[in-house]
C-alpha cells in the first residue's frame, strides 16, 4: 500500500557533476527503508536528449534511458525496492518531446525527412498551413545570416553541430539550396514556428495525445511496466497543456488499471478545486503546499509588509495589484511567446480576413480575464462565460468580436486550443515574471501560491484538509517540488518575517544604506532570497555564492525588466553579482547575520510544523529528495544538487540512537520527525489514506493540530505544532492548553505521555511540534 513517495531526481554523471542512476538508488533502499518510505518516485526515466539533467526532454518514449542504466536497471531497482516492501512510482510526459537534437529523436527526424507525408506527422501539433510553402519553420538559428554557412555532408545538413537530415532526391548544388528543397526551414530563433511548443520553448514539439495512436505508441512502455509490476502508478506532468485533458486521463487510467496511483501536475488555485469527477487519485500538490506555508505566516503583517514592499520595489502587492499584474503578464504571453499559437486560434475562429485583428484581441482580452488556467471542463465553464461577458460588455469591435468567439467555441476543437493557449499564458505568466516581481513576501511566489493571500486561517486550513480527507484520500501532497522556486525550509525562514515586519524593514533599509544594490526593487527581492539561505553560524562560503550568482541571474531574467532570456543584459547582471559580492563581504553581513540568528529558532518552529502536518495530514505525502533534513535550496537548477546520502545514513542512524532532546540540532530533529511520521503512517495505512480528519479544538492563535482515525473509528493520531512563536508573550504561552481526545497519548518524537487538557509548554517543551499516538 502507498503511505508516502520520496522523489528521486535521476540524472546521467557528468565531466561537472556526479550522476544519481538506477544503480545508485538501489543501494540506498535499505536507507529508504529505515527512513518509512512506502514508495520511491522516480523523475523520468525514459530515454532524453543526451545531457538531459532532468528527463522532461524526451525523444523516445519506447525506451529506458540508458545512461541511467537501461530497462534492466529500472527492473533491478524495483527488484531491490520490493524484496524491502518499497515500490516505484513514475513520472511521465505527455505534453512533448525533445527536439534540439533531431538526429536522437526518430520520430521528428522522420517528419523533417518526409515532411507532411511521414507516418509521424500527426504525432507532433504542426500548422503546415500556417506556412506559405507548407515547410516546417525551425527557430534554431542566431540570424538568418548563418543559413550562408550551413554544412553539407552527405544525407545531413550541419549548425551550431546539430545535424538535420536531407531528404531524398534533394541533393545538389550548395548547402543553402539543398536547405531550400527541404521539408523544413531554418529559421531565427525569435521568430515563431509554425509547430506548438510547450510554453514557447523551441526545443520542445508537442504532442497530440488526443490523438489514440500516439496515446499508444508513447505509453505502451508505461504500460508494459505497471502490468509487469515494476511501477505501482505514475504522476502526470502539466496535465493542462494537453487538447483534451480528460479524454486522456481516462485513456490513462484504463491503460494502468483502478488500482495503480495516477496523480496529475495541475495547479488548482484557492478559487478552484479539482473536478472530483475524474478518474486520478489527485494532484501532486501545489495547493497543499499552498495552504500549509500559510497556516505559518502571520496575517498582522500583511499592512507592514506591503508599506514595505511599496518603499522598495514601487508597488504594494497587493490582491488588486497581483491581479492587474496577473492580466498583463498573460498578455505579453498570449502575443508573445505564445504568439503562433494565437494566430491559429483567431485563424480558426475569423472567416474574413477584416476582423482577424478584432478576434485576435478578443481572444486575448477574455484569456486575460480568466481566473484560471483552462476553463474547457464542466466544473469551470463559469469562469469561462464570465470572462467572455465581460469583453463583450466593453462593446465596439472586439466585443463584437467576442460575440463571436463565444459562439465558435461550441466546436470542440476550437475550445481545446483556446483552452491550451490559456493554460500556457497563466502558466508563463504567473510561474515566469510574476514569481519574480511580486516582491512582498516571496515565500507566497510557487505554483499554485497566491501571492495576493497573505496567511491562511485555521478555519480555512481545516476546511481544506478535511475535504482532502473526504474527497481525495490518495492525493499527493508536498511542500518541496524539482520546480520550486525555494525550498521548503527557505520558504519557512522567509515566513517568519511576518512575525518580524519591523525588524526586518530596518534590515532593509540598512542594507541599503551601506550596500544599495543596482535595482532596489531586485536587491529588496534578493534580499529575502539571502535571508532565507543565509548560514546560522558561518559566512557564505564561495559555494553559497555561486550559488546566490546564479539565481539572481536567473530571476532578474524571468522578471524580464532589467534583462530577459531572449536579450540579456550582462552588465547589469554582473553588477547584481557584485553586489551580492558586496552584502556578503561588507557591512551587511553582520546585519544579515545577527538578524537570521534572531529569527532562526523560529524559522525551525515553522520548518517542523508544516513538515508534520504535510506527513500526518491527509493524502499520500511526498518528501523530495534531501528535505528530510534542512536544506538551502533555491529554484532550479539549485533544487537538483547532487544529495550526498552517506551523510544522511550517517544522521539517520545517530537519531537512531540518540534520545531526543531540545538541544538537538535542527537538521536533525527535522529528520527524526519525518522518520517517525513516516514509520507511524506505514505501521497505520489506514489511519491516514482514506481515514477520518478533525481539528483539535478549541481553536488556539499559538497552537495548531488535528486528529486522524481509521474510518469509523476514534482518533488514534494527533499531530500538534506551535504557531506565530516570536509574537507570543510568555503569559499567552503559560496560558495555551491543548485538549486532547479521550485517552492517554505518548509523543512518538520523545515518548512522554499526555492526557486530557494539557498546557502547551508541556507538550510542547522538547520540540514545536507533537506526533501524538494511542495504543
Amino acid at each position: 500500500m502507498i503511505t508516502s513517495t520520496y522523489r528521486l531526481q535521476l540524472r546521467a554523471a557528468t565531466a561537472q557533476s556526479a550522476g544519481f542512476t538506477f544503480d545508485d538508488a538501489a543501494g540506498l533502499v535499505p536507507y529508504f527503508r529505515e527512513l518509512g518510505v512506502s514508495h520511491l518516485y522516480l523523475s523520468p526515466f525514459l530515454t532524453a536528449v543526451d545531457g538531459s539533467t532532468h528527463g522532461y526532454d524526451v525523444v523516445d518514449p519506447s525506451s529506458v534511458a540508458r545512461v541511467l542504466g537501461g530497462r534492466e536497471g529500472l527492473q533491478s531497482l524495483a527488484d531491490e525496492a520490493h524484496a524491502a516492501g518499497l515500490g516505484l512510482i513514475g513520472d511521465i510526459v505527455p505534453n512533448h518531446m525533445g527536439v534540439a537534437q533531431p538526429a536522437s529523436n526518430r520520430w521528428w527526424w522522420d517528419v523533417l525527412t518526409h515532411g507532411r507525408e511521414s507516418r509521424y506527422a500527426d504525432y507532433f501539433d504542426i500548422d503546415w498551413g500556417s506556412d506559405p510553402e507548407g515547410r516546417l519553420r525551425l527557430p534554431v538559428l542566431g540570424n538568418t545570416s548563418e543559413l550562408e554557412h550551413l554544412e553539407l555532408d552527405g544525407d545531413v545538413l550541419r549548425v551550431h553541430g546539430v545535424e538535420y537530415p536531407v531528404g531524398a532526391g534533394t541533393h545538389g548544388g550548395t548547402a543553402r539550396g539543398v536547405h531550400d528543397r527541404q521539408f523544413y526551414r531554418l529559421i531565427d530563433w525569435r521568430d515563431g514556428p509554425n509547430f506548438r511548443r510547450f510554453l514557447g520553448i523551441n526545443e520542445l514539439a508537442a504532442l497530440r495525445q488526443e490523438e489514440k495512436r500516439v496515446f499508444e505508441a508513447t505509453h505502451q512502455l508505461i504500460g508494459e511496466l505497471t502490468a509487469e509490476g515494476v511501477l505501482d502508478g505514475v504522476r502526470v506532468d502539466h496535465i493542462d497543456g494537453l487538447a483534451r485533458p480528460e479524454q486522456y486521463i481516462h485513456w490513462l487510467r484504463d491503460l494502468l488499471g483502478a488500482d495503480k496511483l495516477l496523480v496529475v501536475e495541475k495547479v488548482i488555485g484557492s478559487n478552484e478545486e479539482l473536478d472530483p469527477q475524474l478518474p486520478v487519485d489527485g494532484t501532486t500538490g501545489y495547493e497543499t503546499l499552498r495552504e500549509i506555508g500559510g497556516l505559518f505566516n502571520y496575517p498582522a503583517s500583511a499592512g507592514a509588509l506591503q508599506q514595505l514592499a511599496q518603499e522598495f520595489t514601487g508597488s504594494s502587492w497587493d490582491a488588486p495589484t497581483i491581479a492587474t499584474a496577473t492580466r498583463d503578464l498573460k498578455i505579453t504571453a498570449t502575443s508573445g511567446p505564445l504568439e503562433p499559437e494565437l494566430n491559429r486560434v483567431s485563424r480558426a475562429v475569423s472567416t474574413a480576413a477584416s476582423d482577424i485583428s478584432a478576434t485576435t484581441e478578443a481572444i486575448v482580452e477574455t484569456i486575460a480575464e480568466l481566473p484560471v488556467y483552462r476553463a474547457d471542463s464542466s466544473d469551470h465553464f463559469a469562469h469561462l462565460t464570465s470572462a467572455l461577458n465581460t469583453v463583450i460588455s466593453r462593446g465596439t469591435a472586439v466585443g463584437a468580436a467576442a460575440q463571436k468567439l463565444q459562439e465558435s467555441l461550441d466546436d470542440p476543437e476550437i475550445l481545446s486550443r483556446f483552452s491550451q493557449l490559456s493554460a500556457g499564458a497563466m502558466s508563463i505568466a504567473t510561474e515566469g515574471p510574476l514569481a519574480y516581481r511580486a516582491a512582498r513576501l516571496i515565500s507566497l511566489l510557487e505554483m499554485g501560491g497566491d501571492p495576493s493571500r497573505m496567511a491562511t486561517a485555521s478555519d480555512e486550513f481545516h476546511a481544506f484538509f478535511a475535504r482532502i480527507a473526504e474527497t481525495w484520500p490518495r492525493t499527493m501532497t508536498t511542500l518541496s517540488t524539482h520546480d520550486a522556486k525555494r525550498g521548503e525550509d527557505v520558504r519557512a525562514r522567509i515566513s517568519v518575517l511576518t512575525q518580524f515586519p519591523e525588524l526586518f524593514g530596518e534590515l532593509a533599509r540598512a542594507c541599503d544604506a551601506v550596500q544599495p544594490a543596482p535595482d532596489r526593487a531586485s536587491g529588496y527581492f534578493l534580499l529575502q532570497n539571502i535571508i532565507g539561505v543565509w548560514p546560522e553560524t558561518c559566512p557564505p562560503s564561495p559555494a553559497l555564492r555561486d550559488r546566490l550568482a546564479e539565481f539572481a541571474v536567473k530571476a532578474v531574467r524571468e522578471a524580464g525588466i532589467h534583462s530577459a532570456w531572449g536579450a540579456p543584459d550582462t552588465g547589469f547582471e554582473d553588477s547584481l553579482i557584485n553586489w551580492i559580492g558586496e552584502i556578503c563581504d561588507g557591512s551587511s553581513a553582520a546585519l544579515i547575520s545577527s538578524f537570521v540568528a534572531r529569527i532562526s529558532p523560529h524559522a525551525h518552529a515553522v520548518s517542523l510544523g508544516q513538515k508534520l502536518f504535510q506527513l500526518a495530514g491527509p493524502g499520500i505525502p511526498d518528501v523530495y529528495q534531501g528535505t528530510e533534513m534542512w536544506e538551502d535550496s533555491l529554484t532550479d537548477p539549485d533544487n537538483r544538487r547532487f544529495i550526498s546520502y552517506p551523510r544522511f545514513d550517517f544522521a539517520l542512524r545517530q537519531v537512531t540512537r540518540v534520545p531526543p532532546s531540545s538541544s538537538e540540532p535542527a537538521r536533525l530533529t527535522k529528520l527524526r520527525l519525518v522518520r517517525e511520521t513516516l514509520r507511524l503512517r506505514r505501521e497505520r495505512p489506514s489511519t491516514f489514506i482514506g481515514g477520518g480528519y478533525a481539528p483539535l479544538a478549541p481553536e488556539q492563535t499559538f497552537v495548531a493540530g488535528f486528529s486522524r482515525s481509521p474510518s469509523g473509528r476514534p482518533p488514534e493520531v494527533v499531530a500538534i505544532a506551535a504557531r506565530f512563536t516570536a509574537v507570543r508573550s510568555q503569559q499567552d504561552w503559560e496560558h495555551t492548553t491543548v485538549k486532547l481526545p479521550a485517552g492517554t497519548w505518548t509523543d512518538r518524537l520523545t515518548g512522554i505521555s499526555h492526557a486530557g487538557t494539557v498546557d502547551a509548554p508541556t507538550i510542547l517543551g522538547t520540540y514545536p511540534v507533537a506526533l501524538l499516538t494511542q495504543a
